[in-house]
């Protein structure tokens, strides 16, 4: 027999945050994580607005930063040392990764949006199939933040390497 059951959004252990919001603020994707959605959001922005994202990222950073680098199980997605949470690029980064090595194709023109830290789209004029292979490179996010002097002991986020 069928139910009329509604799932409820669970918070995170306390925090006021639910998995979905917390998946998001770490990887930027929750839709097709199978998490309880918030009343008044969708899976695929699970907060009422990017006001209250900001928000409960400063409010809860550092125990997003322990869960996606200690607790490396149980995320969906890994981050290893050198890397940050996708809120991290979105509110707390200075300045966009630097680029490495130039396009190599005509017409390349990056979006202005960026995911973390390089653009998060572009547009060129392809000829062939290896022009994928002409496109720019940008400096890793572990030569990024040491660069800017960023890295933290990962022991303070009680990470274990085995």
């Amino acid at each position: 027999m069928q139910t009329n059951r509604k799932r409820v959004a669970r918070a995170w252990k306390g925090t006021g945050l639910t998995d979905g919001q917390k998946e998001h603020l770490a990887h930027g994707s929750t839709l097709f994580c199978g998490y309880e959605i918030p009343e008044g959001t969708t899976a695929d922005f699970p907060f009422h607005s990017e006001e209250e994202r900001k928000s409960l990222w400063f409010e809860h950073r550092e125990e997003i930063m322990a869960w996606v680098f200690a607790d490396r199980k149980k995320t969906i997605f890994n981050l290893t040392p050198g890397t940050r949470p996708l809120a991290w690029w979105d509110y707390e980064s200075t300045e966009p990764r630097k680029m490495v090595k130039k396009a190599e194709v005509e017409k390349y023109v990056p979006n202005k949006k960026l995911y973390m830290g390089i653009p998060a789209g572009f547009s060129f004029e392809r000829k062939s199939f290896d022009d994928f292979g002409k496109l720019p490179e940008y400096e890793t996010q572990f030569n990024y933040l040491k660069r800017l002097n960023l890295l933290v002991s990962f022991k303070r986020f009680g990470m274990r390497f085995s």
